[in-house]
């Protein structure tokens, strides 16, 4: 694979797989609205629309944003990590050729398995246990993971599913996959 591909390759699994995007977004909007918030309270001459508008700036925006140079972060030592093992080529190659999954909320590959939004990207043999997620607020289910658990990152969140056991069987197949891949692996459910 020739440099030029690997680039445009690696921008497209950063889009693909870092969730900062929308961080970036909403702390720059936040940002926006507090200081045009602060202008009209300037304006208004009100201290408590000035001071108001400042902090939502300052604390909401600035908490986005930073929470969007954290996850590039994240991704790019992740990366880093991976290049030094020298498993670049077959992490590009997953993520070129790998199958969809979830409705293309995963890549699951040959090396590595990818999550979208995320930040989740991991060899099969980093995993050590891996399960079905459910939260429910007051007793209806909310939210529904695949997560998993490494010895260096620890407890993270794989991929999003649909709710109200919609992918079940899809669950199967991948746990199934996993455990072909890496027999080590500690398979279990948490609803």
């Amino acid at each position: 694979m020739d440099e030029q591909t690997k680039k445009k390759l690696t921008k497209k699994l950063q889009r693909f797989t870092v969730p900062h995007h929308e961080n970036y977004i909403g702390g720059a909007v936040f940002i926006v609205i507090g200081l045009l918030g602060a202008v009209a309270g300037v304006i208004e001459q009100s201290i408590e629309v000035t001071v108001g508008g400042v902090l939502l700036a300052v604390l909401l925006g600035g908490w986005l944003f930073s929470d969007g140079v954290k996850d590039t972060k994240r991704y790019k030592a992740r990366l880093e990590r991976i290049r030094q093992g020298g498993g670049f080529d077959l992490l590009l190659d997953d993520f070129q050729n790998g199958q969809r999954a979830f409705g293309g909320q995963l890549i699951i590959g040959r090396t590595f398995v990818i999550g979208k939004r995320t930040g989740s990207i991991f060899s099969y043999g980093e995993i050590t246990r891996a399960y079905q997620y459910i939260v429910r607020t007051n007793g209806i289910e909310s939210a529904r993971t695949i997560r998993i658990v490494t010895p260096n990152d620890g407890t993270m969140d794989l991929c999003k599913l649909k709710l109200r056991g919609k992918s079940n069987d899809e669950v199967d197949l991948f746990m199934q996959h996993l455990l072909r891949v890496n027999p080590n692996v500690a398979l279990g459910y948490n609803g």
